[in-house]
This record gives C-alpha cells, structure tokens and sequence, in this order.
C-alpha cells in the first residue's frame, strides 16, 4: 500500500536509550497506548551499562513484570505488559520497508555512539525505506499524552513545506511549567539557544505561528520529521556525540519550515541520564564539557563572526557560577576556553567510549 492510499499517514518513533530501563518502558508505553492508527517504533540502545536493553527485552517478551509507574503527568497510566508484538535486529539488518516492522523492534547498537551516532542507526534505515511519512525521533525520558502523535502529524499533513515540528515539552515533575515551547532561538553572540517559553505555565496562550517564526531549531527531545525533511539533511551529524546535533541538523533542511504544535503535549525528565541541568551546580562535567566543545563547533561552523562574542559571554557564564556557588564548575569551563584542558572527543577519534556522568 503506497502512502497516498493511507490516512493519516505512518510514524517511525524512534527512542534512542542510554542507561535507565524503567524510565525507558514508561516512555514506550506512552507511546504505545497512543490513539494515532499507524506506527512502528524503533527502540535502540547504546551499550547501556546498567543492563538496560536486557531488561526491555525481558518487559517486551513478557519474562518480566512491568515496572511500577509512582508519579505520572498524564494522568492513571500503567506500563503495557508483554508479551507485545516485537522482534530484535542488528543495526546492519536494514528492513526492506516499515511494513515488515513489528510494533516494536529493539535494536543493540553495540557501543556508546552519542545521541547523533545512535538515532543514525535509524535514520539510515528510513533513508532506504519509502513507506512511511514521518518519522518522531523521542527522548527515553519522556512520557506522552495519548492524542500527542495525531497532533504532530495533522501539523504536517497537507503542509509540504513544513519539515520539521516540536511539540509543547512541559517539566515530567512539574507539569504545569514548560521547558521548551518546541524548541529553541540561537542567541548568535551568545553561542546558545534560548529555550523558548521555558518557565511560562502550560495554562498561557500561546502564538503558534510567532513561535514557529522564533524557532531556530526543534528540540531534540521530541523532533517530528518528514520524509522531505531527512532526503534533503541527511542523518545527523554524530561529530557532535551531544549536544547542538538537533541544531546542526534543522540547520541543514534548505527551505523547509519549522513548526510548533501547541497541542502535541510531551512531558520531559530533564538531563535524567547525561547530568544536563539548567541548574550551574547541578550540571555534571560530562555535560559541561560537550555542550561548550559544541558550542564553539556549531559556532564555527555556521556563525563564524560571532565567536569572540561567544568567548566573552564564556567568562559571563563562569562569573555566574562562582555567584551560584558551582565553584567546580567554573574552572572546568575556565580551563577549557583557555586550553588548560582538553574538550572531550567522540570515540572516533579516541578509540574509546565516553561515559555520562
């Protein structure tokens, strides 16, 4: 069946997972009681530590009880039971279409390849498939309301121009704040993005079409895509390993628009597997050292006029640290803006694997 013939069209979610396989189920199964007619998810794991892609594999085959959900955003929700209709595949088993797919398929990427190394894994399968329409890449740390993936896609449907689309990402332990109204708008002398909407409560209006205008890219922990989309940016870049890969990517799309869909409520645990924070002492190194090694990168690559800017406002951050207290921290990012050390470097390059935390 071509994709004209099917209403409202097919959604590849794809849930990259490092470490945290209870948090992980919550998000598949959010994703699972979804009301949208016509998925397939692709679940992949990056050599989790902790044992985590076992342990989804036992909750898919149903060898092993579902985890207990204590506090949930959307409301009396209880994670699916296995058995569900899933199959395991290596990433260089690329199905010949989304059809053959069951409703899950778990994959073991088989190392830490970052966040751009592992969804790539995917996204190089939908590249070589034609029957599916958009593509959803999820963060393992998020739940979503059941009426989320219609709201996204009816976005899209009937808007060729539009590539990409964020969702209304609110805080998973304080679900009336919003994190993120989709996305973020790239502060050039800064070096960074501005989350839009980040502190407004749920409950405000909002201009969807200002916001779409204001979104310099969407956000990774909910990015919503068109086949256009991936023909014309390609897979992402995995150089990154973290951070700034979703704004490299956005960057990438040519002419297509970026979207917000108000309604497309997704609810995020912020930073629960790499330390990210927007808290300077609650930021771990690991975060601190690939956002700003990123940080300069992106900069070079497509603002290459505003990096001295982007040293000063450098020095503004560290002076904000020490007023916080994460005294710590400070000198990391000091000694790494004046070469005292090194910004970290993804495997590639170093032949060995960099762990969070």
């Amino acid at each position: 069946m071509d994709a004209a013939a099917r209403a409202p069209g097919r959604v590849i979610v794809i849930v990259l997972v490092y470490r945290g396989a209870d948090i992980a189920i919550e998000c598949l199964s959010s994703v699972l009681a979804s009301d949208y007619p016509d998925f397939r998810i692709i679940a992949l794991d990056n050599a989790s530590p902790d044992g985590a892609y076992k342990q989804i594999e036992a909750w898919a085959s149903g060898a092993a009880a579902p985890p207990a959900i204590l506090q949930s955003p959307i409301g009396a929700q209880a994670n699916f039971a296995g058995p569900i209709d899933f199959a395991e595949r290596a990433p260089g088993d690329e199905p010949r279409d989304s059809a053959s797919l069951p409703r899950v398929t778990l994959v073991q990427t088989g190392a830490n390849l970052g966040y751009a190394g592992g969804n790539n894994v995917a996204l190089r399968w939908l590249e070589n498939m034609r029957d599916w329409d958009y593509a959803w890449v999820l963060n393992p740390d998020t739940v979503i309301a059941s009426d989320t993936m219609r709201a996204l896609a009816a976005k899209c449907a009937g808007n060729p121009s539009l590539g990409a689309v964020g969702a209304r990402i609110a805080d998973y332990r304080e679900p009336s704040r919003i994190l993120e109204w989709g996305g973020a708008q790239y502060r050039a002398w800064r070096g960074t993005g501005r989350l839009l909407g980040h502190g407004h409560l749920t409950s405000e209006p909002v201009d969807e079409a200002r916001i779409a205008q204001d979104l310099s890219w969407v956000s990774g922990a909910s990015l919503f895509f068109t086949r256009e989309f991936l023909r014309r940016a390609g897979p992402m870049d995995d150089s990154y390993f973290l951070y700034f890969e979703e704004a490299d990517w956005c960057l990438r799309r040519g002419s297509l628009k970026l979207g917000y869909a108000h309604d497309a409520r997704v609810y995020h645990r912020l930073g629960s597997s790499i330390g990210s924070s927007t808290s300077y002492r609650q930021r771990s190194a690991f975060s601190i050292g690939w956002s700003l090694r990123n940080r300069f990168r992106f900069a070079r690559k497509f603002h290459a006029s505003a990096l001295p800017l982007i040293y000063l406002s450098s020095y503004i951050d560290i002076a904000r640290m020490l007023m916080a207290g994460a005294f710590a921290n400070a000198w990391l990012e000091f000694c790494l803006i004046n070469g005292l050390k090194r910004f970290p470097e993804p495997p590639a390059k170093t032949g060995r694997v960099p762990e969070a935390g």
